[in-house]
């Protein structure tokens, strides 16, 4: 019953409407939530049942206007993240995965992470994911993605916070984002410097002395690091300041 609630009042997500959908037949010890909630209230979007015994992903919910939807596996679904957070992505899963496993955490706690999602062929959208963990003998035996497409997308970042209830919950979110890798834009040491310099506002001249280079350089610099940031990000920045803010927000 305690697990049963933690499952129901996070699967609510306050801005997601339910209604009634049929769980396809299966095997009861592989999707236990999809069972247990037949013919109950689940979320009315695109969402999976995802079986970690046997890394087995299951559609539960209404496929809308992506077909589709109902084939994916779990590196299915996580292929269609825009790439350059595909890992952040499941940083992000893994690393709620293990504080969920590890400790012991209040009811009503999930996941969100907002991504882009391309859930058409040519077709990116901005998706709120959020992730609810279903245990069995105290260790998580599924994961429940409830992906809800919230605008088309234009260069939206990779945003991930813990709540409780429909509130976020700052110290779980820090704990959350020990969990997550920096993306892997290969900067080299001098350059991830600068972009640190760049994203507490220090001006050219500042960073040059801090760095022992000429202004110059600073200013080579930093098309360098907006060429590479542009390039994983596949989108382009009006100066290095903005790529530099794009870059931290992203983890």
């Amino acid at each position: 019953m305690h697990q049963e609630k933690i499952i129901k009042t996070g699967a609510r997500f306050k801005d997601i409407s339910l209604r009634r959908h049929h769980v396809p037949d299966r095997d009861d010890e592989k999707h236990h939530f999809a069972h247990r909630y037949e013919n109950r209230n689940i979320p009315d979007y695109l969402t999976w049942s995802y079986n970690l015994r046997d890394d087995s992903l299951l559609f539960i919910g209404n496929r809308a206007n992506f077909p589709g939807v109902e084939d994916y596996n779990f590196s299915t679904l996580v292929g269609r993240i825009k790439s350059c957070f595909r890992s952040q992505f499941t940083d992000a899963v893994f690393g709620f995965l293990s504080m969920v496993n590890n400790r012991p955490l209040p009811e009503g706690i999930y996941l969100c992470v907002n991504v882009p999602i391309k859930l058409k062929p040519g077709n990116d959208h901005y998706c709120k994911t959020s992730v609810v963990c279903h245990s069995r003998a105290n260790t998580v035996t599924e994961m429940i993605f409830v992906v809800t497409p919230v605008k088309r997308n234009d260069n939206y970042n990779f945003f991930t916070e813990i709540k409780i209830n429909g509130i976020a919950h700052a110290d779980f979110t820090k704990l959350l984002k020990q969990h997550i890798s920096p993306p892997d834009v290969k900067l080299t040491k001098k350059q991830h410097a600068i972009l640190q310099a760049l994203k507490n506002g220090k001006p050219a001249a500042e960073i040059a002395q801090t760095n022992g280079v000429g202004i110059n350089s600073v200013y080579k610099i930093n098309r360098k690091i907006m060429e590479k940031l542009s390039q994983f990000y596949e989108m382009e920045f009006k100066d290095a300041k903005e790529a530099a803010e794009y870059y931290f927000q992203s983890f």
